[in-house]
């Protein structure tokens, strides 16, 4: 007689490879006041289509608050989107849009991150940007030591003198909350991008992305939606490096993208 119990499949020895969560990746847009709509683009399969910055043929001076593309964007960028620039050999550099940048141009209106929160009007990029220096379209958020996701569920249970001791429940809502933890770092793009958003009562744009499972896949497990920064914490412990604590509600639907196979 065959064994109920024991589906055929668990008497095969198989190694699970577990997917190590230092490869889970967390990207944060800027958002315009009321927009409802995605500032990161997919494709049919729902693979995601981020651009690739690329500074024109002529440095950035320092103080400069324009920057000239060498190519022209592919999608609008809002203010308060902060760029990581990099060059081949690894130098970074920063900026923040101080106005919307539009599709079909190639040109950044800029500054320092000071200009954009009203520290000090008018200021530029703090660094000569070289031409060839390039930057994520949204920006990464660097040095995690963690990058969670915890969905809650509301049910609202009832009990009458049919179901006993048992519920009857339906569900009502949920709600998806993030935090990604990690030890703060100048020209983290990403966490400057959800303070300043913070700072101007604005919503961000939050994407976290799984790696993809194995080979046969690529892109893993997406979460993404608008969201609102709910807290940002930094401590200076005598003894260790200054930390850079997000955490960060969803609003409203989030877009669940399971793995794209190859």
């Amino acid at each position: 007689m065959a064994n109920l119990f024991l589906m055929p499949e668990q008497n095969l020895v198989v190694q699970h490879e577990a997917t190590p969560g230092w490869e889970v990746q967390v990207y944060i847009a800027a958002m315009a006041p009321r927009q409802q709509t995605s500032p990161v683009v997919t494709d049919p399969s729902g693979l995601l289509q981020v651009q690739t910055l690329e500074v024109g043929a002529a440095d950035v001076a320092q103080g400069s608050t324009t920057i000239t593309l060498a190519a022209n964007l592919s999608q609008d960028i809002q203010i308060g989107q902060v760029h990581r620039w990099v060059t081949v050999e690894g130098f970074e550099f920063i900026s923040v849009l101080t106005q919307k940048a539009l599709a079909g141009t190639n040109q950044l209106t800029v500054g320092g991150l000071n200009a954009i929160l009203g520290s000090v009007p008018g200021e530029g990029i703090p660094e000569t940007i070289p031409a060839g220096a390039k930057a994520c379209a949204i920006a990464y958020l660097w040095d995690r030591s963690n990058a969670d996701i915890t969905p809650t569920y509301q049910n609202e249970e009832t009990k009458t003198f049919n179901t006993g001791l048992g519920r009857d429940a339906v569900p009502t809502g949920g709600n998806k909350d993030g935090a990604a933890s990690g030890i703060a770092y100048y020209y983290n793009a990403g966490s400057h991008t959800a303070h300043v958003a913070a700072e101007l009562g604005r919503y961000i744009w939050v994407v976290r992305m799984e790696p993809p499972p194995n080979d046969s896949y690529r892109q893993g497990l997406v979460h993404m939606g608008r969201a609102l920064l709910s807290q940002q914490t930094r401590t200076a412990p005598q003894s260790g490096k200054i930390s850079d604590d997000l955490s960060w509600g969803w609003q409203g639907a989030v877009r669940i993208i399971h793995p794209i196979p190859v």
